[in-house]
């Protein structure tokens, strides 16, 4: 992967933990983009390839923007490869009063549209368990009354602390949110839809 100036002068300014753990993610990347690929295109008709030179054509607007989330093998719990996260608080350690923008924050304001949520296979060079989430229809989930999604989005009781208590997200079942949410996943579906 290609990075600008910027990106390199923001890479490097990183804390050592979280450079590794974008290290860690940049290296999944290309694995990443595998799986993602074939639910963002399509062969284009006929028609279109004879008068336009299209061979493919986009499932989803141009302008998509995709998050990407990465987790070690040794993260894969049995108990959690049908969830994925999405970050609901993040503080930062020299001044915890302050709240950060997150990423269910951005998902709200329209400025990620889907998420890619993974889990490495043990030698690092792809995934053992892995889905794609239109964050769109989650959103969309979340501001509808009474629903799972919103329960867990809006209940802070809810919410799941790591350790330096200063971020806290949702585990989000994909088992429990109707199944449109879901672009694709590694694991079978078995729940009812809305």
């Amino acid at each position: 992967m290609s990075f600008t100036r910027v990106d390199r002068a923001i890479i490097n300014d990183m804390a050592p933990d979280v450079r590794r753990d974008f290290d860690f993610g940049n290296s999944m990347f290309p694995a990443a983009a595998q799986l993602i690929g074939p639910h963002l295109i399509k062969p284009a008709p006929m028609t279109l390839d004879c008068s336009a030179a299209t061979d493919f054509v986009m499932l989803h607007a141009d302008g998509v923007n995709i998050a990407y989330r990465v987790r070690k093998h040794s993260q894969l719990n049995p108990k959690y490869r049908n969830e994925f996260t999405i970050r609901t608080e993040r503080r930062p350690a020299n001044n915890p009063s302050v709240k950060l923008p997150t990423e269910l924050g951005k998902a709200i304001e329209g400025k990620v549209h889907l998420s890619f949520y993974g889990f490495a296979n043990e030698d690092g060079t792809g995934f053992d368990c892995w889905h794609l989430i239109d964050l769109r229809l989650l959103v969309a989930e979340i501001a509808r009354p009474n629903t799972y999604a919103r329960d867990l989005a809006i209940d802070q009781t809810k919410w799941i602390s790591n350790p330096d208590r200063l971020t806290k997200f949702a585990a989000f079942n994909i088992h429990k949110i109707p199944t449109d949410v879901i672009i694709a996943t590694s694991e079978e579906l078995n729940h009812a839809t809305h």
